[in-house]
């Protein structure tokens, strides 16, 4: 029963070897996957620019947009100031372009309803 029992021990062994190695591998291609995706938004936290657009000060603005998600704030803020179009976004993000479309314009209703409704 001995011999048995080494064997299972090494073929479960052997087992649980794979499923670690497998395992770490997706874990690092997913993860390169999604630092391939991400976009900065590093400096979002120094822009201050007066918005004419909104007629709010930019200090108003960039206090609203902060509260937004982060998949939000990087949407709006790759679209509006680095000029990208939603199907790049999309590409960027892994998403579709009309998905990216829809979260920008909840991200800037929510947005909007902020600063209209800032007391």
């Amino acid at each position: 029963m001995e011999e048995y029992e080494k064997i299972i021990k090494y073929q479960f062994d052997s087992y649980c070897k794979k499923v670690i190695k497998r395992t770490a591998c997706k874990m690092i291609l997913g993860h390169k996957k999604r630092v391939e995706h991400e976009l900065s938004i590093d400096l979002l936290q120094n822009y201050t620019q007066n918005f004419a657009v909104f007629d709010f000060e930019g200090e108003y603005l960039l206090e609203e947009l902060l509260k937004l998600d982060k998949r939000s704030i990087e949407i709006i803020f790759a679209y509006y100031i680095y000029g990208m179009t939603c199907e790049d976004i999309a590409k960027k993000m892994g998403m579709t372009s009309q998905n990216i479309s829809i979260l920008k314009n909840k991200a800037l209703k929510k947005l909007r309803y902020r600063l209209e409704n800032r007391g």
